[in-house]
């Protein structure tokens, strides 16, 4: 008879992870980077909430010459 063999998944390993999240963190680009994105993702945001419309305005009829 033939042993049924499934994969054994294992459990992450969370000392490896922090450690890997804290060279993360305390890389000199990281935070600049945060930093950046937010004040993007703010812009964004802002700018939706502002009416963010086309910007087209409709021509004015022409008044030839200063007619009211």
């Amino acid at each position: 008879m033939r042993e049924l063999h499934l994969p054994h998944f294992h459990k992450p390993d969370w000392h490896a992870m922090e450690k890997r999240f804290e060279q993360i963190t305390h890389a000199p680009w990281f935070w600049p980077t945060i930093v950046l994105l937010s004040m993007i993702l703010l812009l964004i945001v802002l700018s939706i909430l502002a009416g963010g419309g086309t910007g087209q305005t409709s021509p004015l009829p022409i008044r030839y010459p200063f007619m009211p």
